[in-house]
């Protein structure tokens, strides 16, 4: 399988970069509010590595990293309720992220665990699982995305609830 760079693959490249130094400054900070700060800057850290994995992929540089395989992917779930805790605490002073606001991450835990069989396989077994996603065209990612996007509507709407 043959390495390709786009133009859009390098660009990706320099905001990763750009985002992991924004991640620094925002989680070191000492001024304004130190827990939204965090939490954006967690935020930022994930869509990093969503965006690692995708440059992973259209690359096809995932071909030679195949452990990489499906590990970035349920991180799509943790951004909304990020956003949500962001939100909540610029909003709220008092408020404090506690055992049960892990509920949120449920469904990026849920995926965890579904895809751990191919956490488990060998590196050839997923290289073939790689070879078959470039050639084979699968409905189920549309669902994976369309779940993602009707999740992050809800957490829109109740981010502006709160704003």
């Amino acid at each position: 399988m043959i390495v390709q760079f786009s133009i859009i693959d390098i660009l990706l490249i320099v905001g990763i970069i750009q985002g992991s130094i924004l991640i620094i400054v925002l989680y070191f900070n000492k001024k304004g509010n130190k827990r939204a700060n965090r939490f954006l800057s967690i935020f930022i850290f994930c869509f990093i590595l969503l965006t690692i994995g995708d440059v992973l992929t259209t690359t096809k540089l995932l071909y030679y990293y195949p452990h990489f395989l499906l590990v970035f992917d349920p991180l799509i779930f943790a951004l909304a309720p990020l956003s949500y805790f962001y939100v909540k605490s610029l909003t709220n002073k008092n408020w404090s992220f506690n055992l049960i606001s892990f509920i949120h991450f449920i469904p990026a835990i849920l995926l965890y665990l579904i895809f751990s069989t191919v956490y488990l396989e060998n590196f050839e077994i997923k290289q073939d699982l790689i070879i078959d996603s470039y050639t084979n065209y699968d409905n189920s990612t549309n669902y994976f995305l369309m779940t993602a996007v009707i999740q992050s509507l809800i957490y829109l709407l109740l981010n502006l609830k709160m704003i």
